[in-house]
């Protein structure tokens, strides 16, 4: 099952889906909720997933989709994370003094519906930048996350990261080639209209429509003819070649 979580993180570039589809897989045979959180430069903090093993928790999993953590809040878990902390790890939030909410932003509702037992919220990091956090909890299985299961954790954590980072250079890559595109159209079209004309007047001149040309002027009309031609099929080229690139 973590090999199948793994493979479908790398299935394509949408990576948002990939993980959803993963976390999907893990539940409940890792947990009995899953959240994932992913940075957003213009809302903070966006939540994209909340992944339940019930069917009868759906008015709890769309407030859960509704309250993101504050990134400024230092008393959130989630937040830290997302703020460059380390994991966060509450192995029984019924012994006493680890009873803290998993989220603040969830608000008491939240958590007396889903009554976290254990839960495990840990960093979306790839080449030194925070993607997002990704925030497992049990409930009503009874169950309690130790080490192993937050090792776990970050290594799936660390390897959506990397797929969704991949996802990003990738639609970065592809606007810059569509950009470098639409500059050689651009550029070609606009040079090779003068040069065109430049090939016609070349000819007009050489003919002697406009007045008498001595021979040394017609071989040197014909060398300019031909040195616009040879730029003019050049342009071509790379016109022909920016087309290539832009297909799909």
């Amino acid at each position: 099952l973590p090999l199948a979580a793994g493979a479908i993180l790398g299935s394509s570039f949408d990576y948002e889906l990939n993980l959803r589809s993963a976390l999907e897989l893990m539940i409940p045979w890792f947990a009995d909720w899953a959240v994932l959180d992913l940075l957003s430069e213009s809302t903070g903090i966006r939540r994209v997933a909340v992944v339940r093993a019930s069917t009868e928790d759906r008015g709890t999993a769309a407030l859960l989709a509704r309250r993101p953590p504050s990134l400024g809040d230092p008393a959130d878990p989630i937040a830290r994370v997302l703020c460059g902390g380390p994991p966060e790890l509450v192995k029984d939030a019924r012994a006493g003094d680890e009873s803290a909410p998993v989220s603040t932003s969830w608000g008491r509702e939240v958590i007396e519906r889903l009554a976290p037992r254990s839960w495990i919220t840990v960093a979306l990091r790839a080449r030194g930048r925070t993607i997002g956090a990704l925030t497992f909890l049990t409930a009503r299985s009874g169950r309690s996350f130790g080490l192993p299961q937050l090792l776990f954790a970050q290594q799936l954590a660390d390897r959506a990261a990397l797929a969704a980072d991949n996802a990003r250079l990738y639609d970065e890559a592809m606007r810059a080639s569509e950009a470098k595109s639409a500059f050689l159209a651009v550029m070609s079209h606009e040079l090779r209209t003068p040069l065109t004309a430049i090939i016609g007047y070349t000819e007009l001149l050489a003919e002697g429509l406009f007045g008498p040309v001595s021979a040394e002027q017609r071989l040197q009309l014909g060398r300019a003819r031909e040195s616009s031609e040879h730029l003019l099929h050049i342009l071509e080229e790379v016109l022909h070649y920016a087309r290539l690139d832009a297909r799909p």
